[in-house]
């Protein structure tokens, strides 16, 4: 199996990057930033996130109930769940969205 590495720069880039959906660069963003594993992240509820912190709901396997999260990953969750009050955070939308399907180049 190959794995490809992105620099920073590109991640930024990817982040950026209108075409990808929003929950996907989310979800990237907040896998680099907080100490939580990805079945934490799975599971989360809308009402688990405020614009600073993101709350699990027990302790995650690191031991973490909350972690801060940064003002990127703050603007990538509000467009993620949109004007939802309750709910998954990241969902499967019931629409195709623009990059389904796009293979991300690590550059």
């Amino acid at each position: 199996m190959h794995i490809d590495t992105i620099t920073p720069q590109r991640f930024d880039e990817l982040l950026s990057d209108a075409t990808i959906p929003v929950a996907h660069r989310a979800l990237w963003v907040l896998l680099t930033e907080v100490k939580f594993n990805l079945t934490d992240f799975l599971s989360l509820d809308v009402r688990d996130a405020t614009d600073t912190t993101l709350s699990a709901a027990g302790a995650s396997k690191t031991g973490l109930t909350e972690m801060r999260i940064s003002e990127s990953a703050s603007v990538l969750l509000r467009e993620t769940t949109g004007d939802r009050t309750e709910g998954a955070v990241f969902m499967e939308a019931r629409t195709a969205s623009p990059g389904r399907g796009r293979r991300i180049a690590a550059e």
